[in-house]
Parts: C-alpha cells; sequence; structure tokens
C-alpha cells in the first residue's frame, strides 16, 4: 500500500501536547559536543512516544516478525464487507504503529545529524516502513478491483468501514492507474535502494559538508542552507551579494 506523506505520520504519531519547538536547525551547524549542551527545553521531547531508545527497537523488532503475518490478508479483501473491514483495521492498526516508530527515529535524526547512532536509527526507520510497503503491496489493486458499485455496497452494509470511506473510494476511483499485485510489490521492493540517494545526499548537505562562516553587520554567521535561505532575501543587496558569492 502507498504510504502518505511525512505530515500524515506526524499528525497520526505525534500527541498533540508534543512540544515542538526543535533545536535541529541550530544542533546541524555545531559539534555533536555543543550540541549535548543545548538547553533541555529547547529540542522536542520525544519521551511521550518511547521512553527509551531501548523501547523503539524492541518495538521494531516486534513490528517486524508482525509484517508478514499480514500476508494471511492477500486474495480475502474482496470476499465481503467484514473481509474488507477486518483487514484494514488490521493494516491501519500496524501502520499506525509503525507511523510512531519511524518519526521518532526522523525527529531523533534531526537533533544533530552528527550522531551516527541516531542516523542508524532513522534508517532502520525507514528500512521498516520499506518493509511494510512490500507486506501490503496487494492492498491498492485488491481493493481496487471492487468496483465502485461494490465499493459502495460493502460500505452500506458495513459501518465499520466509514472511517476508511476516503480511501476505499480514493483506490477505486485510481484503478486505472493502479499496478498489478506483482508490479506494485516489484515497485515497494524498489523503495530502499531508490531512496538512498536523497538519504547520502541529508547527510552530507545536514552534517558532513563544512559550510562557510561570514560576518555579517558585525555577527559571525554559519552559511549553511538555512541560512542562505535566510539572508538571499535580506533587504540589504551588499548582503545579499556577500552570501550568494560565499555560498
Amino acid at each position: 500500500m502507498k504510504l502518505t506523506a511525512l505530515a500524515l505520520a506526524l499528525a497520526a504519531a505525534l500527541p498533540l501536547s508534543l512540544p515542538l519547538t526543535p533545536a535541529a536547525a541550530l544542533a546541524a551547524q555545531a559539534p555533536a559536543a555543543q550540541a549535548q549542551a543545548l538547553n533541555a527545553t529547547r529540542v522536542w521531547d520525544l519521551s511521550a512516544l518511547y521512553a527509551t531508545p531501548a523501547a523503539w527497537e524492541a518495538e521494531r523488532r516486534a513490528l517486524l516478525k508482525e509484517l508478514p503475518q499480514l500476508e494471511h490478508l492477500k486474495g480475502t479483501l474482496g470476499a465481503s464487507a467484514e473481509d474488507l473491514r477486518k483487514g484494514l483495521d488490521e493494516i491501519s492498526a500496524v501502520r499506525k504503529r509503525l507511523y510512531r516508530l519511524y518519526v521518532y527515529a526522523s525527529l531523533r535524526a534531526d537533533e544533530n545529524t552528527q550522531v551516527t547512532e541516531n542516523q542508524e536509527r532513522n534508517q532502520l526507520g525507514g528500512d521498516a516502513m520499506n518493509k511494510f510497503g512490500e507486506a501490503t503491496s496487494f492492498v491498492n489493486a485488491e481493493v481496487a478491483a471492487l468496483g465502485s458499485e461494490k465499493a459502495q455496497a460493502f460500505l452500506a452494509q458495513d459501518k465499520g468501514l466509514a472511517k476508511h470511506r476516503y480511501y476505499i473510494e480514493s483506490a477505486v476511483r485510481l484503478a486505472a492507474h493502479t499496478l498489478s499485485p506483482d508490479q506494485e510489490a516489484l515497485l515497494a521492493a524498489a523503495a530502499d535502494p531508490l531512496q538512498q540517494p536523497q538519504a547520502i545526499y541529508g547527510l552530507l548537505a545536514n552534517a558532513d559538508l563544512p559550510w562557510p562562516s561570514i560576518t555579517i553587520r558585525g555577527q559571525q554567521v554559519t552559511l549553511d542552507q538555512g541560512q542562505y535561505a535566510n539572508y538571499r532575501s535580506d533587504a540589504d543587496p551588499a548582503v545579499r551579494a556577500q552570501v550568494f558569492k560565499a555560498f
């Protein structure tokens, strides 16, 4: 099943009370030792997701064991409204846990891109999401194959499908653009290698590459991507020219 955008993952996985005042940009500019000295109130508290990294790892291992079990749903989603509801409920429950897993790893990685342990965890979280995509690659095709009439009949028969209405109707509507189950499985299996160039770029740009340091109006500025975007729209044309040349 195609994965939703990270914004949906954040919405699904993060409690509303979680403070979203990141120090990620500052941490990315500072060495690891300096980042550790940041005021704790300036770094998001992720303990609401997992109390410890060990708890995260335990959940990751548990999920990886459960993913192959979703195979039993293959070929059943169109059998009846009840089968569709139970199948989508089961998949949704696993997906919700995976979003929590992935968001925690991603946010920890953003705290300081120079901390290898956090980057490794982020890779593992992404790998778990990709494995979920492989395990559920048959779902889109099976739901799309229902057709509009049967899908609406199922929705009318089982009120428990109401929470899945948008997905069901979207899958049916996009049936003409949906690959076969085998093709969807192949595409899902290719997700990891296709994502590696972007991951490599992210590490280079946010952790490994040295950014120039310049003086702007008497203040020392590390001209990383964020600061470049900020100062290239400066009201002073001399500053704009300075950062353009330095960057």
